[in-house]
């Protein structure tokens, strides 16, 4: 092979790898964990296989001295360091592996010459053979290395995933043992030694000034499709922060708030359960929010390097370090928020905001838009009424606002008037800019937002849009707010008779629509009950019809009966309209019939009802011309 190709042991010898700070997280799945040891395993007695290019950055640290007589030097991984973890936890689990299996001298070379060796001084702190960026460095010591867990367990994403990866190396292992000999597993950890260590080929370079570091960077982080763009930003952040011109105290003060910023940012989210592209979408809203809103020029990470280059700070670099710091200090700060925009029924969200009743209504109305589905369009401006207004009374503006988004989201995206899903969304994001930069005040924004939902919403579309014409076949069954909608109808029955709501929205989101609706004139009313009272023409007209539509939890009990076996109380609990637990059906069974007539008086009461509980106050039934053409242009 090149003179450039090392075996693992020979790259491991008298080095000890550090992953930068700006470098991702680990981010390999069990997947390329499997290919690896299939890899290993087919790999024929004798031969040697290329497992990939490493490129070191050797650093100006004093060289450590070991107690095994070595003295080992300090590099920074710049590329192949997913690679490497994976090998550092696959041979942290061989050695385990040989140790239980008695022989205890391999096990113990094995860790001295890829784990850690001993510091010559007294110091009790090994030098680890492989140490992880900050976000992850604690927990690979505590989870991977040693079998002393650390009590606040997996933090962020990359932390499962390290602990993954080792759980499926040991569930290989065992399966392994389980299916050979003792001897043949004896031989069998043997060999994977010798592959491992000896066989498994890899490209190493070494790069000398951090010019050539900058551009392997740059290429690495966009060559990798699973590299999120949060990360990228990130590690773009803390490399901006290696050239500025500041003093080695400002520039390290920085480059720990990044990282801290970040371990935040990512333990937030995935503690809301908001992984994968919800990073991507934080960065984003944020981006609208605080510095600009138009669409049509986000890039991704691109737009954040442009911002907050060197180009634009050429002799101003306390400037762009100012700038920086402040950028920080915001995404932090909006990912609690966008975590309680998207996670708002966990037990913490808005927890900040001592009211408890306005705390509640702040939840309430957050967990019924989230509901809706349709957040997107309201991340910038919910982000910034956080931001700009989160103390005491203050908060108030929160709640106002979430009660005409979610108002907003029903009338406008979720209505029976089907509208693209980015509606308005122009003129919401530059109305976040203004909240968020302070160029305008909670009323007027709030004034504007009223004013682009009259725009496309206005009482009178909004009313007509629920109403039905003489000669319409109507298709409410397929309203995609239509659970929604009945699920707020329970409620408000509820509320009225002074009973608190019982079934969680999850009962019915997690099941198909087809168990959830129950259809009163079937759609299949082939018993005389429907056929002596509903012509052709009038059941194609009402099955789907709102006001032949209610929740249910019995669509296939109540099957094609006719409406006098459906309500009348029936020997088995719960399986008629009378003995419901949901309110809506136990007020069908007051109906003495059900024809045409009932159907449309129901869907009137259903109509006026909603007209009540998705009213906004202040609406404008006629918005200015400027708004109009505004809104035209979007």
């Amino acid at each position: 092979m090149p003179n450039n190709v090392y075996s693992v042991a020979q790259i491991f010898n008298e080095r000890l790898f550090v992953i930068p700070d700006y470098q991702r997280g680990y981010a390999w799945r069990e997947k390329q964990c499997e290919e690896l040891m299939e890899d290993i395993e087919l790999l024929p007695s004798g031969k040697e296989h290329y497992t990939g290019t490493l490129v070191l950055h050797p650093q100006p640290t004093e060289p450590a001295a070991a107690r095994d007589g070595k003295t080992y030097h300090y590099f920074h991984v710049v590329d192949g360091q997913q690679r490497l973890t994976t090998l550092t936890i696959l041979l942290r689990v061989l050695r385990q592996a040989i140790l239980d299996n008695g022989d205890e001298e391999l096990a113990m070379g094995i860790a001295g010459s890829f784990l850690s060796a001993k510091r010559k001084s007294t110091t009790a702190e090994p030098l680890y053979k492989l140490t992880l960026n900050q976000d992850c460095r604690d927990f690979f010591v505590a989870n991977i290395l040693n079998q002393q867990p650390d009590l606040l367990g997996e933090r962020i994403s990359s932390h499962t995933r390290l602990a993954r990866a080792r759980a499926y190396f040991e569930k290989y292992f065992t399966t392994q043992q389980t299916q050979l000999n003792a001897d043949e597993y004896t031989a069998w950890l043997e060999e994977i030694h010798d592959k491992v260590t000896q066989k498994l080929k890899v490209s190493l370079y070494e790069v000398d000034t951090a010019a050539d570091v900058g551009v392997i960077f740059e290429v690495m982080n966009n060559r990798g499709k699973s590299l999120s763009e949060l990360e990228k930003v990130k590690n773009y952040l803390l490399y901006l922060t290696s050239k500025l011109e500041v003093s080695p105290e400002a520039a390290k003060g920085l480059t720990d708030r990044i990282n801290e910023a970040w371990r935040v940012i990512f333990e937030t989210l995935m503690a809301a359960r908001l992984g994968g592209e919800r990073e991507d979408q934080l960065l984003r809203a944020h981006w609208f929010m605080a510095c600009d809103p138009s669409k049509k020029d986000w890039n991704g990470s691109n737009s954040i390097k442009s911002r907050y280059s060197l180009k634009k700070y050429p002799a101003d670099h306390s400037g762009l370090y100012a700038d920086v710091e402040q950028y920080v200090e915001s995404l932090q700060n909006s990912a609690l928020a966008f975590a309680d925009i998207e996670a708002p029924s966990r037990t913490d969200a808005f927890n900040n905001i001592t009211d408890v009743a306005l705390r509640q209504r702040i939840r309430q109305w957050s967990i019924r838009l989230r509901r809706l589905g349709t957040t997107a369009s309201f991340w910038p401006l919910l982000l910034a009424c956080r931001l700009r207004y989160h103390r005491g009374s203050e908060a108030a503006n929160y709640a106002a606002l979430a009660e005409v988004c979610e108002k907003y989201a029903f009338r406008v995206y979720s209505g029976m008037v089907k509208r693209r899903a980015d509606t308005g969304q122009a003129a919401l994001f530059r109305l976040a800019h203004r909240l968020y930069t302070k160029q305008a005040s909670f009323e007027s924004v709030e004034y504007s937002v009223k004013e682009s939902l009259a725009y496309y919403s206005n009482n009178t579309a909004f009313r007509a849009s629920l109403a039905l014409d003489e000669d319409e076949t109507e298709y409410s069954y397929w309203w995609s707010a239509l659970r929604y909608f009945l699920y707020e109808y329970e409620e408000h029955l509820l509320a009225k008779a002074g009973n608190p709501m019982v079934v969680p929205w999850e009962d019915f989101s997690n099941r198909d629509l087809s168990e959830t609706i129950e259809h009163i004139l079937p759609q299949t009313p082939t018993n005389k009950y429907w056929t002596s009272r509903f012509t052709p023409r009038q059941r194609k007209r009402y099955i789907h019809n709102l006001g032949n539509l209610c929740l249910t939890f019995n669509n296939s009990a109540y099957s094609n009966h006719g409406f006098d076996v459906k309500k009348d109380p029936c020997s088995e609990p719960h399986k008629c309209y009378a003995h419901s637990v949901l309110a809506q059906e136990r007020e069908l069974a007051k109906q003495p019939e059900w024809t045409p007539a009932t159907i449309d008086a129901r869907r009137a009461r259903l109509v006026e009802w909603a007209l009540t509980r998705w009213a906004v106050p202040g609406l404008p039934e006629e918005v200015a011309e400027e708004v109009l053409e505004e809104e035209a242009d979007n």
